[in-house]
């Protein structure tokens, strides 16, 4: 099932239209449309729907299906209310530090950063997890506990906790050195 999952999550997070697809402004499409589109059952569909780790999907009472969050279209995510907590995390590659610790982290070709409650989360999506200081920004909830930022700035970034694989600890020095204190 995980191949079909990441297939409808391509579809729907990305290249609804390459599908045959139109969504809704929430990124909604009718189940069985959606059935058809992928060349599956209603059922395979709904299966994968419910029982996805990743909670990838929700599915509405009137029969609609939409991915939570990970969209690179204008799709506008489902929040839940919430308070952030103090600090959220972020799992990254080694790689990417110095970007990151230039600019902060960015969406890329989605709509926005992706953050968790949890470090082991964080940790699973990357050797590097970054600790992200809430205060003063911008988060909201989705409807499967992800939180989502359109920007984290360098100045919220405050810790790293870093798993080293053979020949990365020296391309990750630089990047460190600039996660030193200023002034």
């Amino acid at each position: 099932m995980s191949r079909l999952s990441r297939r409808m999550a391509h579809a729907l997070r990305h290249a609804p239209e390459a599908h045959g697809l139109t969504l809704t402004e929430r990124g909604e499409v009718e189940i069985a449309q959606f059935a058809r589109a992928m060349g599956v059952s209603v059922e395979a569909v709904t299966e994968v729907a419910q029982t996805c780790p990743k909670q990838r999907f929700s599915l509405s009472p009137a029969g609609m299906i939409r991915a939570t969050q990970g969209h690179s279209t204008s799709t506008l995510p489902t929040f839940v209310p919430s308070v952030a907590p103090r600090l959220l995390f972020h799992g990254t590659q080694h790689f990417r530090l110095p970007g990151i610790l230039s600019v902060g982290l960015i969406p890329g070709k989605r709509t926005h950063v992706h953050l968790t409650a949890s470090h082991h989360v964080a940790a699973a999506r990357g050797p590097v997890v970054l600790t992200i200081e809430t205060a003063g920004l911008a988060v909201q909830q989705t409807e499967n506990g992800v939180w989502l930022a359109r920007w984290v700035p360098r100045e919220a970034i405050h810790r790293l906790g870093l798993r080293f694989a053979t020949g990365t600890k020296r391309r990750t020095d630089k990047a460190l050195a600039a996660l030193t204190p200023t002034g």
